[in-house]
């Protein structure tokens, strides 16, 4: 038996609010109206009916994890406390209950049952299978990445399709004609099962996935380009990145693309991405006609760099550190196709010496004082010399961004080195927090980062300490990772020497 869904009863006048943090969260059914509750609670406040695709397990299993996902998410939107006064309520919405599937209003849904009604009978009626049951447990959320429809993770996970699933390879005919059928709906060419990032590279947890590949993405119909190795995924020739799939997605007007085999993509990090175009400091560099430098420790594909270079002209250079060369590829696409100039320094031309540095930069002038990223495919351990050689073409580096998770924590302490010493300026430090933990990790990383720089100033040659702070300006919670688990973004402002005269 199919299993309940989860609907929020809310307020009229925080539906959109509610409904939007849904559907950046993938959380939110398209093909459920929203309705008015008259007469639920018993209050006579008008609120409406938002159903979310979160189901509930039966009574054998775990519910918990399915409630704390909404009450994370109100959590989020400073919300929660309207479910302890039943302003908000959760309630369990049985799968027969009416207006939960109106198929017919999904192309999606359509296009799936038109294609299971040509099966063969022989296919499904021994299973005791019918078309009907399986869209009635499809999910109905997707994402599209154009030419990529993406379908979430536990697409074949209801009873039915694990049935069909174990009789059939859903990636052979005759089931490769379906999903090309339900790719046509919604105007794909590819279809594919998400999965998250593995925290390893395999069965063994201490190969860590250094790289954030995504190496359990289960393609269903179109040519996705040659699988991936480990010698592929670190050392692609300019052949392999051609004969590759690439999708594209494009958020506050930013172009961004990657190959879904070998690269990460998060949509919900949106949020994030819009705070970073209207952060205070950029604009306030903006007004008094002033640039600086951005520095990206995991620049990927360019999540969060491609935001700092459009906000503007008061960001003069991003410079940015990343191992995957597949996402440093996706970058160079992404940055060409918004109009932007690239310099990449491969894995293989990093110089060892000082001498090498130099060599290197005098070689190159022309092309980095030209482009608008400079992207290094090396350690971002390395930052502090490759900045020491840029120095006289880089406006002072005011922003670091330290987006790796689940922690960052491995690049605090190469952060605050990066600012500029006499400025001072702000590192984002994204983590992964259970919610309740929130503050503690802030002191933590403020504490941290307040002796790497009390240890850098100590250790200056020149004998001129001076005494400089570390503050956390504000916490962003970006979004809920999983049950009880926040994404964070710790502003932490570090000041520079003109603040203070003290020595240390």
């Amino acid at each position: 038996m199919e299993a309940s869904r989860l609907a929020l009863l809310v307020p009229r006048e925080i539906v959109k609010r509610v409904k939007s943090a849904l559907e950046e969260e993938e959380l939110f059914d398209r093909n459920y109206k929203i309705c008015d509750v008259p007469g639920y609670l018993q209050d006579a406040t008008p609120r409406k009916r938002l159903v979310t695709t979160i189901s509930v397990p039966n009574k054998s299993g775990d519910e918990t994890s399915s409630y704390s996902i909404i009450t994370d998410l109100l959590h989020d939107l400073e919300l929660r406390h309207l479910l302890s006064t039943g302003t908000i309520q959760i309630r369990e919405l049985e799968p027969e209950e009416p207006q939960i599937r109106p198929t017919t209003k999904n192309p999606l849904l359509k296009a799936l049952q038109s294609a299971l009604d040509d099966l063969p009978q022989s296919i499904l009626s021994p299973l005791g299978l019918t078309s009907t049951t399986l869209v009635s447990t499809f999910p109905t959320t997707y994402t599209l990445y154009p030419p990529l429809l993406l379908l979430p993770p536990g697409t074949f996970s209801s009873p039915p399709w694990t049935k069909l699933n174990a009789a059939y390879d859903l990636t052979t005919s005759p089931f490769t004609t379906l999903w090309t059928r339900l790719a046509s709906s919604i105007g794909a060419t590819h279809v594919a099962i998400n999965s998250g990032i593995p925290p390893s590279t395999s069965s063994s947890a201490d190969t860590e996935n250094v790289l954030r590949s995504p190496l359990n993405l289960t393609p269903l119909s179109g040519t996705f380009g040659p699988p991936p190795t480990p010698s592929l995924q670190s050392s692609p020739t300019p052949s392999d990145f051609t004969s590759a799939f690439w999708v594209s997605c494009t958020q506050n007007g930013i172009y961004q693309t990657w190959a879904p085999l070998y690269t990460m993509f998060s949509r919900g990090n949106i949020k994030e991405k819009t705070r970073v175009l209207k952060f205070p400091d950029l604009q306030h560099l903006r007004k008094e006609g002033k640039t600086c430098t951005v520095v990206d420790l995991y620049a990927g594909i360019g999540y969060f760099s491609f935001s700092y270079r459009k906000a503007g002209c008061c960001v003069g250079k991003v410079v940015c550190w990343e191992l995957n060369p597949w996402s440093i590829e996706g970058l160079r696409r992404g940055a060409e196709r918004n109009g932007w100039g690239v310099f990449v320094m491969g894995a293989g031309d990093v110089p060892q010496t000082e001498e090498g540095w130099r060599v290197w930069r005098r070689r190159n002038e022309e092309g980095l004082k030209g482009a608008d990223f400079i992207m290094f495919q090396c350690s971002n351990e390395r930052a502090l010399e490759a900045l020491e050689v840029l120095a006289s073409i880089l406006s002072p580096v005011r922003h670091v961004n330290c987006g790796f998770l689940p922690s960052s924590r491995g690049s605090w302490k190469t952060a605050v080195t990066c600012l500029d010493r006499r400025e001072g300026g702000w590192v984002h430090v994204h983590e992964n927090v259970g919610v309740e933990e929130v503050g503690e990790r802030q002191e933590e990383v403020v504490s941290l980062m307040q002796r790497f720089v009390e240890v850098w100033e100590r250790g200056l040659e020149d004998g001129k300490s001076r005494a400089r702070t570390v503050r956390c300006t504000h916490v962003e919670r970006v979004k809920t990772y999983a049950p009880g688990v926040l994404h964070v973004v710790y502003d932490v402002h570090v000041s520079g020497t003109e603040a203070s005269n003290k020595a240390v």
